[in-house]
């Protein structure tokens, strides 16, 4: 009788996304051990064990996958049939805010915890959202806020222009007769 014995000394991990990511690959004790830099596949060699990535690109949200056992396995980021997932676009959404159909300058737009003052224009812009529905709030000094909400999509959104309604004022002396 004989007895086989055998030990797996190397194994591959292949990296897979469909733009210029950046690959933070951890092990079983979440210690990071390669960052890889990928624009289509890459593989390489590593100790067998259990992996998991973190992959992020400019403009993406950052994506971290489950652990896998390192053998032969492939992390997938291209969004196609099998593949572990797609990277998706952060949002972002911009507008013009007028009043008598001039831009306003300096008008608050506060959306998903940020706040930002319109140009001189009147246009703003809010970068880096995840995608989602938000509840927005449009406010200056002298005129009625405005709020609304207002779901976004991956890449750039549009708010259609909001015109502010300024408050009115009355003016006039008090007088007593006595």
């Amino acid at each position: 009788s004989e007895t086989l014995a055998f030990s797996l000394t190397a194994a591959k991990i292949t990296l897979k996304s469909s733009v210029a990511s950046t690959f933070k690959i951890f092990n079983s004790s979440n210690q990071l051990t390669d960052t890889k830099a990928v624009n289509g596949t890459s593989t390489f060699n590593v100790t067998p064990g259990s992996y998991k990535v973190e992959v992020s690109a400019a403009g993406y949200i950052t994506q971290v996958s489950g652990f896998k056992t390192a053998g032969q396995v492939t992390f997938d980021y291209t969004g196609g049939a099998g593949s572990d997932g797609a990277l998706l676009e952060y949002a972002s959404v911009s507008g013009l805010i007028q009043s008598g159909g001039a831009g306003v300058s300096g008008v608050a737009v506060s959306l998903g915890g940020v706040t930002v003052y319109t140009d001189a224009s009147g246009s703003f812009t809010i970068t880096g959202l995840i995608p989602g529905n938000y509840t927005y709030e449009i406010s200056k000094a002298g005129y009625q806020t405005v709020s609304g909400s207002k779901n976004l999509t991956s890449g750039g959104n549009t708010l259609n222009t909001v015109s502010l309604v300024g408050l009115g004022s009355i003016s006039g002396r008090v007088m007593t007769m006595a």
